[in-house]
């Protein structure tokens, strides 16, 4: 069913609803209120009361190179709604005017794909948008799909209001509202519905499940209650919901941390709003040793999740994302937890420094004191082990990113990952080697580009002093959609024997890459032919047969399954590398064949922790 959010704009004027677009003599007539814009297809859904506004719309600045779409998804994982559906794309800088009374605006621009993008899977929409004297900049990916970017402005209008779109690759508008003091309530209450994650009697499926207390409530001080806002502490381990209350000891605090030299510490507080705060912003300057400019400003976002993965029914409210925070308003009565990262520099001299913080509310500041100590030691990796990650790099879109910002993003994208695993001692990651089956004259066709790619991620890897072997998984479903005609579903479910060849060209793809690997001085390569094989017997003697044609061409093989599982013996003679999960507390103790990548190639303690081992994950195969 279609969802069309029953909203009555009762309060609020808005343009004609319905029509395509008007002439600029018929829209100069506008009444007091909001004006609601919903940017898409001359016949995508629309929102109730809102004006269409198409391609050919009188408002825009010029048409050329503007483009419409419409995306619509009803669940799995989201539902659009009218407005967030469809969209107007460009790829050069376009204006939207619109007629507007004279005096001080909101003009809230909300952008998005819709629910899927049918396009080239390495753009990237990087652009900026104008409102007034201010620039947002926008930048969202193909894989962000779900994602709505907004972003509201303050302007003042002499008549009209200008929107300016100006790119660096692509831009997207899916609906654009504006709105004066007096129609403040009701707009904000149309952007909540707007911005609600399903239509209503979707979200009526969904209750919210038994929160953690608040805690009793604290004395509020008069001088709190003149500016407006608690300040206050509590370990950045423990939970904040935007319902704790503060213990009398935790308001107005005196933040304290210690860390060593080149290490990142967090320092976090608290704002519980006793009002509405319309702009707040945060103040940091040097702290000791420790550079403004080494201090990572973030704002925690509360989100709705489920109790795991797969419940239903039941939601939590929790604190989830860090997000960046250059200010903006509070609601009332929520938490705003801050939490900040400080990196020590590496030549910081031991001692203790003093420093603050001041936040500041529509004019009501407050400073708030910070102890940093710099410890007189130096932490150290653990040689004994290394530690990886199941990592989809981002630089292999870069090939296939259609112009040149999106290209750059990708590679970015990669540079500062790479960086951010070091920063927090991951010194491996998993690679792939995409090949696609055999072609007629025996050549695996698409090694070539992907040994390329592979060439760029190792100078990468090496450079941000990774350390090998490197998990490698390979195309082996193509091989086996090659003879069987099918694929394959999750955890190999409903997977039939092939034949022989079959094999015998799994064999052929791992010789072909270990050639190149060699005759290029690569590390080696312990090769993944498949992801998280279930215990069903018909799978298990499947994967028997697959790691033997791989070990048959001289090489190690990985495999993410539990070697203390009866139906995994089979498995015993051909896998080298088990990545296992076993957090059962009766479940049996890890056994000699536990081993870490780093430890097989480098003698050094096996790793036998009981979470997976320090073997990185790769992108599924099955």
């Amino acid at each position: 069913m279609k969802w069309q959010a029953p909203f009555a704009l009762a309060v609020l004027s808005v343009l004609a609803a319905g029509a395509p677009g008007l002439a600029q003599a018929e829209r100069s007539a506008v009444a007091p209120g909001a004006l609601v814009f919903d940017m898409g297809t001359t016949d995508s859904l629309l929102w109730p009361g809102a004006q269409r506004v198409t391609s050919a719309d009188p408002g825009w600045s010029a048409h050329q190179g503007l483009t419409e779409h419409d995306a619509p998804t009803q669940g799995d994982p989201i539902w659009t709604n009218a407005l967030t559906r469809d969209f107007i794309m460009g790829t050069v800088p376009a204006t939207f005017r619109f007629p507007a009374a004279s005096g001080q605006w909101s003009v809230y621009v909300i952008t998005g794909i819709g629910g899927h993008w049918a396009g080239n899977s390495a753009q990237v929409w990087d652009f900026d948008v104008s409102v007034g004297g201010e620039t947002w900049r926008c930048q969202f990916a193909e894989p962000d799909a779900y994602r709505f970017p907004r972003h509201t402005f303050s302007a003042t209008s002499r008549g009209e209001l200008v929107v300016t779109l100006t790119p660096r690759s692509a831009w997207t508008v899916s609906g654009v509202i504006a709105w004066q003091s007096n129609d403040d309530t009701a707009a904000r209450k149309l952007i909540a519905q707007i911005e609600e994650w399903a239509p209503p009697e979707e979200r009526a499926k969904w209750k919210e499940d038994v929160r953690p207390p608040a805690g009793p409530p604290p004395a509020i001080s008069a001088a709190d209650r003149a500016r407006g806002y608690l300040i206050w502490h509590r370990h950045w381990a423990t939970p904040i919901y935007p319902w704790t209350n503060p213990t009398p000891e935790e308001l107005n605090p005196a933040l304290r941390i210690f860390a060593s030299p080149g290490e990142y510490e967090p320092l976090t507080f608290t704002v519980q709003p006793l009002r509405p705060l319309r702009q707040t912003s945060i103040g940091v300057t040097a702290l000791g040793p420790v550079p403004a400019t080494a201090i990572d400003v973030r704002k925690v976002r509360y989100m709705k999740a489920r109790r795991n993965y797969s419940a239903t029914g039941f939601y939590r409210i929790v604190p989830d994302v860090l997000d960046r925070w250059t200010g903006g308003p509070l609601t009332a009565g929520e938490n705003a937890t801050f939490w900040l990262t400080l990196r020590v520099p590496d030549d910081a001299r031991p001692g203790l420094y003093r420093g603050r913080l001041r936040f500041s509310a529509d004019g009501k500041a407050a400073d708030i004191p910070v102890l940093l100590r710099v410890m007189d030691i130096r932490l150290q990796e653990d040689p004994h082990h290394t530690y990886g990650i199941y990592y989809d790099d981002p630089f292999a879109r870069a090939a296939q990113a259609p112009d040149e910002a999106s290209r750059q993003y990708w590679i970015r994208k990669s540079e500062l990952e790479h960086a951010d695993m070091v920063a927090h001692g991951t010194r491996n990651i998993t690679l792939d080697c995409e090949s696609g089956a055999q072609s007629a004259n025996g050549e695996f066709e698409r090694l070539a580009a992907s040994f390329d790619r592979l060439q760029a991620q190792l100078d990468r890897a090496r450079r941000f002093g990774f350390q090998p072997p490197y998990m490698l998984s390979i195309s082996t479903e193509a091989i086996y959609e090659k003879y069987m005609k099918s694929g394959l579903a999750n955890h190999l479910a409903g997977v039939q024997m092939p034949p022989d060849p079959f094999f015998a060209e799994v064999t052929a793809l791992v010789r072909t890459i270990e050639q190149e690997r060699q005759r290029r001085g690569w590390p080696e390569f312990i090769y993944q032919p498949f992801d998280e094989p279930s215990s069903d017997p018909a799978v298990v003697a499947f994967m028997t047969r697959v790691f033997a044609a791989v070990k048959a061409a001289g090489v190690r093989t990985y495999t993410t399954a539990s070697p203390e599982r009866p139906s995994y013996q089979p498995f015993q003679p051909y896998v080298d590398v088990w990545c296992t999960q076993t957090f059962r507390p009766s479940a049996t103790p890890p056994s000699p064949t536990w081993l870490s990548v780093r430890a097989a190639s480098t003698g050094a303690t096996p790793t036998t922790s009981r979470g997976r081992t320090t073997t990185p994950r790769s992108r599924a195969r099955a």
